[in-house]
């Protein structure tokens, strides 16, 4: 990511949810300095507006060294004072900072979550005309953002995350797909088995806890494909059983993987992607086919 960051290019980083993209993000806020870059990181979930948008940046670009109160009461402040002129005000920040030797880094996680909340997907259902207009204001918004992307690609990078592919969530939603044509998509995978290994001897090093041989490969065996939020979840219930009982076996092991994780208990691990999957029900038939198929 860094070398394309480099390279000027902007970036796109895909992955389903719980896959590690925040950790990603941090991991680039972290190491920011050492490429000469000030890193800009703004969770877009609870953005609700293109004015809000622009605030929050002038928000963390001039203000972030204030408490937190001082900055978050300036930065209502302002997102009143430009609620009808957002693209003017945003568009001389921009200016401003494409004329900075300083280099930042916008790190924006979510963005789809933000263009729902643009689209009204909160709003009650019916409102087909406050709908429309919604729309339009939303490619607006990603048409004007592009611009100045590209307005401040010399001393500027950004990239955006999105637990859905931002392309193709623009295509579904009637948006122009060719806006983020000047970001290049980097896709997160799963862990391999070796690199499974070394996280949860990690996460266990970290609870003093040292375990056979064995135990490991019957944790790596479990863990596969290895997403590492459900890594996490299955180390914390090795915790658990170790503390119960320090000699278990692997079939004690399996056992509480099969009753407390993937049985009714484990339910709740489950409900942020179940509300992922109402929330973004539009693939839903094609799902159906496959699975008629299969």
């Amino acid at each position: 990511i860094w070398d394309r960051i480099r390279q000027n290019r902007n970036i796109l980083l895909c992955a389903p949810r719980r896959y590690g993209k925040t950790s990603v993000m941090r991991h680039l806020e972290a190491t920011s300095g050492q490429y000469g870059y000030r890193p800009v990181m703004i969770d877009l979930e609870s953005i609700r507006s293109p004015e809000e948008f622009v605030a929050r940046l002038y928000g963390e670009i001039y203000w972030h060294d204030e408490p937190e109160e001082e900055k978050n009461r300036k930065t209502e402040t302002k997102e009143k004072e430009i609620e009808d002129r957002w693209k003017e005000e945003g568009e001389a920040l921009f200016q401003a900072l494409s004329g900075q030797e300083q280099r930042h880094l916008f790190l924006f996680d979510e963005c789809p979550y933000m263009l729902d909340t643009f689209l009204g997907k909160d709003d009650e259902p019916g409102k087909t005309q406050a709908g429309e207009a919604k729309r339009a204001l939303t490619q607006d918004f990603v048409g004007w953002f592009k611009k100045m992307r590209l307005l401040s690609k010399k001393s500027c990078a950004y990239l955006l995350t999105g637990s859905i592919d931002i392309k193709t969530y623009l295509q579904d939603h009637d948006l122009k797909a060719d806006d983020f044509s000047d970001a290049d998509e980097v896709r997160l995978k799963y862990f391999e088995p070796r690199q499974i290994r070394t996280y949860v001897e990690a996460l266990l090093l970290g609870e003093g806890i040292h375990l056979a041989d064995d135990i490991l490969e019957k944790i790596v065996e479990l863990s596969r494909p290895g997403i590492p939020y459900f890594i996490q979840i299955l180390v914390n219930h090795v915790t658990g059983l170790r503390r119960m009982e320090s000699g278990f076996s692997g079939d004690e092991l399996d056992k509480v993987y099969q009753e407390k994780i993937i049985g009714p208990d484990g339910r709740r691990h489950f409900d942020t992607f179940e509300r992922h999957f109402k929330r973004y029900g539009i693939r839903e038939p094609g799902a159906r086919a496959l699975l008629r198929i299969l």
